[in-house]
């Protein structure tokens, strides 16, 4: 799994903002991306970090966005919905 550091958040950092977003479950997540959920966790905390926000709020039981991680998802799925209608 490529990092989500860097100075960009690209295609795959988005994907995988979007997976956990869409299941509120970090292993559920995991799975459909083909990952592990530490491999995950760690890619979403090193995105956070870059964007200096919390992006999910966790306890053991459950994952919830926080406004700014809705705010960003939310912005992002309009620029994935974009790039899945343009024109190849």
């Amino acid at each position: 799994m490529s990092s989500c550091a860097g100075g960009r958040v690209g295609v795959e950092c988005t994907r995988r903002l979007m997976v956990v977003a869409g299941t509120c479950h970090f292993v559920r997540a995991a799975e459909q991306l083909h990952t592990t959920q530490p491999a995950l966790s760690q890619a979403i905390r090193q995105l956070a970090a870059e964007l200096s926000v919390s992006l999910f709020a966790r306890t053991t039981r459950q994952v919830s966005l926080t406004p700014a991680g809705s705010s960003f998802s939310r912005r992002r799925g309009e620029s994935w919905a974009c790039l899945s209608l343009s024109p190849a």
